[in-house]
């Protein structure tokens, strides 16, 4: 199938909505958002506390080199965005751009997710993206003896600084069997059992450290006293540092969850992983040609499982396991671990061709009008809907 755009104009796609992405964190900085912003402050200023690890890095470039912590804040996560655009993409850029992986890289819930809904942009889900992304591109480079130090310095850095994306990391490990599955399945079994062993490590240290004491947040508020708002240690993601689980499931059942809550979000996930679930399904592995690539598709998701539970914000959770999904199934084509196998069926026989015009729409209909709310609605949101009240004002 002859591909339908050119691979140059993803540049300019990828590197407009980056633009976007940190223009809207610049103005979660400016008013220092108690979600967006203040999460990445978060420290040890009051003891050990889970999240806490980026934030306290911060903290001690800050008052090493007496640069402000908004600054210091801004400039990391814009870059973290810039570099990780770069590297999905450098893995794109690997796919043919026919209609079907269009659909795929255009998801509602794919690249573009942060800009169609901008409460997500600026997310610690940046720092585990990057991470990944780093993982994807650049794995096989490093000598597999020390890959395994890789992945467990960055499981270290994405748990301590957001526990939730705990449930995330299968992906790496994922990843790592792609990238050296030539090797003996012994040697990589035991690789992978000294990384899981680390990540048990780091669960026990969580774990012992889940809540603290509302001094310990007063003392975090007060160290970063003039970088955000005044009910810091009442409000907002530092605030339910003292939270128990038992609290947070309280608060999510009973002011978070709308009617029809899960049965929202899991119709959007059908709707958003339909064309990479087909991938998936039609795809095969060249030396396991009986077991279905869509077993690891599932594999994945059924890791990513708690995180619905112990949190509420569903949108945000589905925007990083496609992505992930994705990243997954492009280093497993460029690996030739797997190769798809829908080269003959009548979906792409020439006589079933689409003229380009009818492609675009399509394309158009399915990823750009319309997104997935990140928390707390059960309704889809239309992308142009500020756009045509405006436009209604005026007329009116």
């Amino acid at each position: 199938m002859i591909e339908i755009i050119k691979k140059k104009k993803l540049n300019f796609l990828f590197g407009i909505t980056t633009i976007i992405i940190i223009f809207n964190f610049f103005y979660f900085v400016k008013e220092q958002s108690l979600n967006q912003y203040a999460d990445w402050l978060i420290n040890y200023q009051g003891g050990f506390v889970r999240r806490g690890l980026i934030g306290e890095i911060f903290f001690q470039i800050h008052s090493l080199l007496d640069i402000r912590l908004d600054v210091i804040v801004f400039i990391f996560v814009s870059l973290l965005y810039v570099f990780f655009y770069k590297n999905l993409l450098q893995l794109i850029k690997n796919l043919k751009l026919n209609f079907l992986n269009l659909l795929v890289i255009f998801s509602p819930l794919s690249f573009l997710y942060p800009v169609m809904e901008e409460k997500a942009s600026g997310r610690k889900d940046i720092l585990y993206l990057f991470l990944l992304s780093i993982i994807a591109v650049n794995l096989k480079k490093i000598n597999f003896n020390y890959q395994k130090y890789v992945i467990i310095l960055f499981s270290a850095i994405t748990i301590f600084s957001h526990t939730g994306f705990l449930f995330l990391l299968p992906a790496f490990l994922i990843i790592f069997f792609i990238c050296n599955s030539k090797k003996s399945l012994k040697i990589i079994i035991r690789e992978i059992s000294i990384i899981i062993l680390s990540l048990l490590l780091f669960v026990i240290v969580i774990y012992n450290n889940s809540a603290i004491y509302p001094e310990s947040i007063k003392l975090i508020c007060n160290s970063i006293s003039d970088f955000v708002r005044k009910d810091c240690a009442t409000e907002g993601y530092i605030s339910t540092l003292s939270w128990s689980l038992q609290y947070n499931l309280h608060l999510k059942e009973s002011l978070w969850m709308t009617k029809n809550y899960n049965l929202f979000y899991f119709f959007a996930f059908l709707i958003s992983f339909f064309p990479l679930f087909f991938l998936f399904y039609n795809s095969k592995f060249l030396n396991f040609s009986k077991i279905n690539c869509l077993y690891l598709f599932i594999l994945y998701l059924f890791s990513t499982l708690p995180l619905y539970y112990l949190g509420v914000d569903y949108g945000r959770y589905l925007h990083l396991t496609y992505l992930s999904s994705l990243i997954i199934y492009i280093v497993s084509l460029k690996n030739k671990l797997l190769v798809l196998s829908i080269s003959k069926k009548i979906f792409f026989k020439n006589k079933f061709r689409f003229k380009p015009l009818i492609l675009f729409t399509v394309i158009f209909l399915y990823g750009f009008t319309y997104t997935i709310p990140h928390c707390c609605n059960n309704k889809f949101k239309f992308n142009y809907s500020k756009l045509f009240i405006k436009i209604n004002e005026k007329l009116n």
